[in-house]
């Protein structure tokens, strides 16, 4: 059976002992279409990176799974009738690859846990990738990149010369 991880985001206008009895009924989802629950992580009430049906915060869980790929479907329909869960994502890992689940906890927006997590969940090793330029290195190089500047007495001598010449 394919390995999935889900996370859910649950609305932070139910308590937390009941975010925490939808989370038990999602699982029971899994469960009752023949998934086998592998790992799982509850997150708390965190941040979102923006704004989800005018909520701020939610509830995150994060489970990896199995389960056959001819029931995702029916999960999918399944979870979008629990009505305090806002938004849930399924992704798939590929055959040999090892879940990890770190050992720090992550506080911040998901934007920030998502970057931090992201190499080591599912993978076996990080990818490398070269680091993107802030917006300030990018002046610095555009900068670099120009002519250098021109002196006062040059500019002052071209000044001259156009204004002596005769206008048509």
């Amino acid at each position: 059976m394919p390995k999935y991880e889900i996370m859910y985001l649950f609305s932070p206008q139910i308590p937390e002992k009941e975010a925490q009895e939808e989370i038990v009924k999602a699982n029971d989802v899994i469960k009752e279409l023949g998934g086998k629950i592998e790992k799982e992580e509850y997150w708390g009430l965190k941040d979102l990176a923006y704004e989800i049906k005018k909520y701020k915060q939610g509830y995150y869980h994060i489970n990896w799974f199995t389960l056959n790929k001819e029931e995702v479907d029916s999960l999918k329909k399944k979870l979008k009738s629990i009505p305090p869960l806002l938004r849930f994502l399924i992704t798939t890992f590929v055959e040999g690859q090892e879940i990890i689940i770190p050992q720090e906890k992550t506080e911040g927006s998901l934007e920030q846990v998502s970057a931090t997590l992201q190499p080591q969940i599912g993978t076996k090793k990080a990818i490398s990738r070269p680091p993107k330029e802030t917006p300030s290195q990018k002046k610095k190089s555009s900068k670099t990149s120009k002519k250098p500047k021109a002196e006062m007495e040059d500019l002052d001598k071209k000044l001259e010369e156009i204004l002596k010449e005769e206008v048509l």
